[in-house]
């Protein structure tokens, strides 16, 4: 255990009218970013699923990354009512799970990178807005990052695996009510040399497509209220269940090409006093085998069942 910062900027308040310059580690737009007082964006969808008590964003779960070393400009389009914005940012890539890709025996150089040193950079784009009277809320996301240089192989014909890099498309709605909120965030990912098919000795590339949609609301008014959500995430629609695959090129720890999913959470929100919430909860994941039936190593369908009570409370408020 360590002690370990994840915000730490300085901000240049309307550098010109309606726009923030904000230079250091920051959260970025690709759901947590969340700074009221400020021309940056109150309403994306970490803030308006407002549960990550219970689970984290499908986004988040899936590793795109919640903050960065870098510069990024912060605006609005109407400065006077803030219902429109964008938020423009370079990072470093530098977050604290990156996987290192790169052969510690040699020296570091373009040929040989260590993505943890920011050696790569990633580009984030976003555009928000809020219609009809902020019942509606949208959000456009962007993202692209080259993560590794080409690398030797003796799996491919050419001896070589191209350089590795992703990019994502994301949008998120959410309308909200006085007695609920509803959401949905639906993203799509494209790996390049993601993994390596030992059946055809050849790189590919993976496309992610993953969505979220869940309900929030309340039954008797700040004391007790619901949600449900369903996810569901397929890593590789490209994936070829009478092949085999070895070697993941990409820099995420946790990616599985092998393996689709269906998340299920739900439950209640008991809030007996002011900032203190009592959250009976299930998870509920299924596992899809993409890999043919009849393949050596195919796993049948599974699930896991976890019964939950969650415990939160909100200080200094």
């Amino acid at each position: 255990m360590a002690f370990y910062i994840k915000n730490f900027n300085i901000r240049d308040r309307d550098l010109w009218t309606g726009t923030d310059l904000v230079v250091g580690e920051m959260s970025t737009p690709g759901f947590a970013l969340n700074e009221p007082g400020t021309n940056g964006p109150t309403s994306l969808s970490e803030t308006t699923w407002g549960y990550r008590s219970i689970e984290r964003t499908i986004t988040d779960f899936h590793k795109n990354n919640s903050y960065d070393v870098g510069v990024a400009l912060q605006g609005t389009f109407d400065p006077a009512t803030k219902n429109y914005g964008y938020v423009a940012m370079v990072g470093s890539n530098t977050q604290a799970t990156l996987v290192t890709v790169y052969n510690p025996s040699s020296p570091i150089s373009p040929s040989n990178p260590n993505p943890n040193t920011g050696f790569f950079k990633m580009f984030y784009g976003d555009l928000w807005g809020k219609f009809l009277n902020n019942h509606l809320y949208v959000d456009f996301y962007a993202d692209y990052a080259q993560t590794s240089s080409s690398v030797a192989s003796t799996a491919v014909t050419t001896g070589t695996v191209g350089p590795s890099e992703h990019n994502m498309f994301k949008g998120f709605v959410s309308y909200t009510m006085p007695i609920f909120t509803i959401g949905v965030e639906a993203y799509t990912q494209k790996i390049d040399n993601a993994v390596l098919n030992t059946t055809t000795k050849t790189a590919e590339q993976a496309t992610v497509n993953a969505i979220s949609v869940w309900i929030r609301g309340g039954i008797v008014k700040d004391k007790l209220g619901y949600f449900l959500r369903y996810d569901n995430y397929n890593p590789d629609k490209k994936f070829n269940g009478d092949d085999s695959y070895s070697t993941v090129y990409t820099n995420y720890g946790s990616y599985d090409p092998t393996t689709k999913e269906n998340f299920f959470t739900g439950g209640l929100d008991y809030t007996p006093a002011k900032n203190i919430h009592m959250m009976p909860n299930i998870w509920l994941t299924q596992y899809l085998d993409q890999y043919a039936t009849t393949h050596t190593g195919y796993v049948p369908d599974n699930h896991t069942l976890v019964y939950r009570m969650t415990f939160f409370y909100t200080f200094g408020k």
